[in-house]
């Protein structure tokens, strides 16, 4: 269709008079990129770190392990959430009776936003591995046996902003890489045997959203 409104003029010296569609003088949209689905190949490298964890984990005694290490689609095994296309972006397995240790693997789910393996008998280091997330928004550990130091590589997670490490048996000083967690405002660190003092700028995280931001930090202070 052609819109016009207004007089025409009488002298339009000589030039030829063209209408212009209405389409020609809109603005042209612009398409967001369309998400590009998991290939084979990552699925089968997701596949077979989950298989890690669940060997690690003592998987077969699992309070729920419906449908883990079958052909089933990851998005169906218990605990797993994968996204539209087909990525694993969660994995959830608070308070089922995991036991062993977290497995390094974990660390190549790249696309993972939320690890919740809270309220379990998980023992041994927390990987460095996790370090890798650079997706991962929500990390819980609390509640299990584990045992060490905080590996420095958790200050690699920079979209993070819930880390719950609190009741666990871990030692040593907190790390100052967990100063680079600008986007942190939950921080959970109590109940272990730990020593030093927190980052003074995550206090200024705090203060940014005190009503959203809880930081349980036992005996320990900002410095």
């Amino acid at each position: 269709a052609y819109h016009m409104s207004g007089p025409v003029p009488s002298d339009l010296g000589g030039l030829p008079f063209c209408a212009v569609p209405a389409s020609a003088l809109a603005p042209t949209a612009t398409s967001a990129p369309t998400p590009t689905p998991a290939s084979a190949r990552d699925i089968a490298a997701a596949r077979e770190a989950l298989t890690a964890f669940y060997n690690a984990a003592g998987g077969e005694h699992w309070s729920n392990n419906v449908n883990w290490l079958s052909d089933a689609p990851l998005g169906e095994w218990y605990g797993v959430t994968t996204d539209p296309q087909g990525f694993v972006i969660e994995l959830d397995l608070s308070g089922n009776e995991l036991s062993g240790e977290i497995s390094p693997e974990l660390g190549n789910l790249s696309n993972l936003r939320a690890l919740w393996l809270n309220v379990n008998d998980l023992r041994g280091e927390i990987p460095p591995e996790l370090g890798n997330l650079s997706n991962l928004r929500g990390l819980g550990l609390n509640h299990n046996r584990l045992s060490g130091e905080i590996p420095p590589e958790l200050g690699n997670l920079s979209n993070l902003t819930q880390l719950y490490l609190h009741n666990n048996r871990l030692s040593g000083e907190i790390p100052r890489e967990l100063g680079r967690l600008s986007n942190l405002a939950r921080l959970w660190l109590s109940g272990n045997r730990l020593s030093g003092c927190v980052p003074a700028v995550l206090e200024k995280n705090r203060e940014r959203d005190v009503h959203y931001s809880v930081f349980d930090l036992g005996d320990l202070s900002f410095c």
